[in-house]
């Protein structure tokens, strides 16, 4: 998840007046939102729910690039060059987003230095992700990769790492280059060992 917050540093009249710019768009649960290389015409935001973002492969497979989750931004980077967009995002659980248009979403960030540098600053932190993300691709075997990829969409305190909701192997897979019947093994162990445990509908990932 993004640390840095979109609306940090602006006043309630900033926010007031972005807010009145958006709409509110709701999706239900594996909706396509954003589809590949497809023009977008403005700008969404994430109230409730979590979103997937991942590429199509040559033989029809997918591979995960990140999770998104309430507060973090979609379509920023295609809004700002007008270029297609570069992945799919579709709705895992169901969504409500706000969509602001291309260009009511240009002028606010054209007239507020500080919107402007927070969305630099998350863009900047996906590019690191991204990087990471090859590095693990490329270094880690595959028990480092999804200890990784847990530490990557969870909130972290005193080296526990809570993971929610329950994320699938199938899920999993794509997302570490895998297959699933290994990432099965792999999150057996895991929990066997006590690094892993499942309560509810979350999990709690412990690294010592």
């Amino acid at each position: 998840m993004n640390s840095t917050n979109l609306f940090n540093g602006l006043n309630n009249n900033q926010i007031e007046e972005f807010n009145s710019l958006c709409t509110i768009k709701r999706f239900s649960a594996k909706t396509l939102i954003i589809k590949d290389n497809s023009k977008i015409n403005g700008v969404y935001i994430i109230k409730n729910g979590f979103c997937q973002v991942y590429s199509l492969e040559q033989d029809g497979k997918e591979f995960i690039f990140s999770q998104l989750q309430s507060g973090e931004v979609i379509g920023e980077m295609s809004c700002l060059d007008s270029k297609p967009s570069s992945a799919n995002v579709k709705a895992i659980t169901d969504c409500e987003i706000d969509f602001i248009e291309k260009e009511k979403f240009v002028n606010f960030f054209m007239k507020n230095p500080s919107f402007a540098l927070n969305l630099t600053k998350i863009i900047i932190n996906r590019l690191r992700n991204a990087d990471h993300q090859i590095e693990r691709l490329v270094f880690l075997n595959v028990e480092q990769r999804i200890v990784e990829f847990f530490k990557s969409i969870t909130i972290e305190n005193q080296g526990k790492y809570l993971i929610g909701p329950i994320v699938g192997t199938k899920e999993i897979a794509k997302s570490v280059g895998a297959t699933r019947e290994m990432c099965g093994r792999i999150i057996r162990s895991l929990e066997k060992r006590g690094i892993l445990k499942f309560e509810e509908s979350k999990m709690l990932l412990k690294i010592k």
